[in-house]
């Protein structure tokens, strides 16, 4: 049980850690981006992998807060609630961050993210 607290411990530390950099805004993925010779809409595809990373970093948090809760009752819910309270506290602290800016629509991703990553989860898990 130690060893998944200090999982979900990390994971939540390097979320917290990656929104501060300035590698992970919208300009700093672009300047990625354009280095791909074939990329006709560098700002569709920059959009497009900052969203999926958002909708699989909270995914994952999810999963593994349901792995350190999975004796409980609420599991799944208690773990939804817990990833999607971070991801909001992630969009907050972005909002105040003078490189960042927090959306509220990320929020509604990170917690899909959460929540489909925990339906996958669990139906693995009733199968086996």
């Amino acid at each position: 049980m130690k060893k998944v607290v200090w999982i979900v411990v990390t994971w939540v530390v390097l979320l917290l850690i990656t929104y501060r950099m300035s590698f992970f805004t919208g300009q700093g993925t672009a300047t990625v981006i354009e280095k791909i010779p074939t990329a006709e809409n560098i700002a569709i595809i920059n959009v497009l992998l900052r969203k999926l990373t958002h909708f699989f970093s909270y995914g994952a948090l999810a999963v593994v807060l349901w792995w350190a809760l999975k004796t409980k009752k609420n599991g799944f819910a208690i773990a939804w609630t817990i990833a999607t309270l971070c991801g909001l506290f992630d969009e907050v602290c972005q909002f105040f961050h003078p490189n960042r800016t927090g959306a509220w629509y990320d929020v509604v991703i990170n917690s899909a993210g959460a929540y489909v990553f925990l339906l996958v989860i669990t139906k693995i898990k009733r199968r086996s």
